[in-house]
């Protein structure tokens, strides 16, 4: 900046300076709001995570962290007694009004980390007994408290309360999360949650998620069973279940949640609630059409024929054809990485989740499991710096022709040729 060395005239520069940038700062956010909530009084926090852990005897291991610390290995037996415990606390902690029968809840937990084929009565009996355990070490081992706070068991009505300075704490006033790694340990906390997923990630501001019916589904249900405007923008692996046939959902027993999201979103596509613009790599559609050495689709689960192939790729070109809130990018950029960004609400103020999706083995879509985001600020550098990028790739096509006209050029090789071969 030549300025001749006259304060002054630096000054006005700067000045200049700032009002242009402010100017184009104000243009982005007319483009695309941030909005960001005021914030709110913290409570402490008390974070749970139960994981596996190797060794035979004792193969969970549990770690609390915040109100205390502790890290402890725990046995099927009192692994299902925490969890079960805990998922009540976090429920409590929420506001949430359900009693379910504990009993019930550690039956089913206990079987699945166990593994055993024994009967109600007889797993009914072992719990009873663990329970009996558990109270008795609770009492002896103080690792479960703090300085002040400390977790205690209540043997009558078989809960766990905070007690703060030998009181019962109000829950109210405490946060809790509960976290697994484990998808089978995740399938169960969202079974068992009394918090639906779009709650939790709402109130914790992350969360990772189960691919069950009650994890990934409900939460993309979620996204979209309500009144506001809401947009989807991802690059995935393959097709968006919305876009399979109905034939081709019922054949891979999707969920109540997955028809029910698909008829949400085709509504909202039609009175233009609804938008959902996916990118896929070209070499998705030739996926979607061969035919591994067993004899099974590579990106379907095992019986789905070539015919519902065939019925996929004319759902897709249909949705093309009269919806159009849905919108279908094709490129030939490569990225290792599935992500997606949901935008729920008016311009003035938009919440945003960002997905991180764990890529799974195919067919084993069990393994899809994702970590979801809610902040502003990651959602728009992912829309802008990951996803933008790659729509603005040189070899990604949008136009809905042009698309149109690729995916018929896979249907048609289809059914002239049948199945390429891997």
């Amino acid at each position: 900046m030549n300025n001749g060395g006259d304060p002054g005239l630096v000054e006005q520069q700067l000045l200049d300076e700032i009002r242009l940038l402010r100017a184009e700062l104000k243009a982005i956010n007319k483009q695309r709001p941030l909005t960001v909530d005021p914030p709110q009084k913290q409570r402490p926090e008390m974070k749970v995570s139960l994981d596996r852990s190797l060794g035979e005897r004792k193969p969970y291991v549990l770690r609390i962290q915040g109100l205390f610390d502790v890290e402890v290995k725990l046995s099927p037996m009192r692994a299902t007694i925490f969890l079960a415990l805990l998922l009540d606390l976090h429920s409590r902690s929420a506001g949430a009004n359900e009693n379910p029968d504990p009993l019930d809840r550690m039956i089913e937990i206990y079987r699945e980390f166990d593994g055993t084929n024994a009967s109600r009565e007889q797993v009914a009996e072992l719990i009873r007994v663990g329970l009996y355990r558990f109270e008795l070490s609770i009492l002896e081992e103080h690792i479960f408290s703090g300085p002040k706070l400390a977790l205690i068991f209540n043997p009558k009505r078989l809960r766990l309360e905070i007690a703060k300075d030998s009181q019962i704490s109000a829950l109210s006033e405490i946060s809790v999360s509960i976290a697994a790694s484990d998808h089978k340990i995740l399938a169960l906390i969202d079974k068992f949650s009394s918090i639906s997923p779009l709650g939790r990630v709402r109130s914790q501001g992350s969360l990772y998620i189960s691919s069950g019916e009650q994890g990934w589904d409900r939460l993309f249900l979620e996204y979209f069973d309500h009144n506001e405007p809401v947009k989807n923008t991802s690059l995935f692996y393959r097709p968006a279940l919305p876009t399979y046939s109905d034939q081709l959902l019922r054949h891979i027993n999707a969920p109540t949640a997955t028809f029910a999201r698909k008829r949400v979103m085709l509504e909202g596509y039609k009175n233009g609630r609804v938008a959902f613009e996916e990118t896929l790599m070209r070499q998705t559609l030739w996926d979607m059409i061969t035919q591994m050495p067993s004899g099974e689709f590579k990106l379907y689960p095992a019986g789905v024929t070539a015919d519902m192939v065939a019925g996929h790729l004319l759902e897709i070109m249909h949705q093309i054809d009269t919806c159009p809130g849905y919108s279908l990018s094709l490129t030939h950029a490569t990225f290792p990485f599935i992500v997606g960004v949901v935008e729920i609400g008016e311009q003035a103020r938009v919440e945003s989740f960002t997905m991180f999706y764990r890529v799974p083995s195919l067919p084993r879509l069990e393994e899809a499991t994702c970590f979801v985001l809610n902040d502003p600020f990651v959602a728009e550098s992912v829309l802008t710096r990951v996803i933008g990028s790659v729509r603005a790739h040189p070899s990604t096509v949008s136009n809905r022709t042009e698309v149109r006209e690729e995916v018929k050029s896979v249907l048609d090789y289809l059914q002239a040729n049948g199945p390429m071969r891997a």
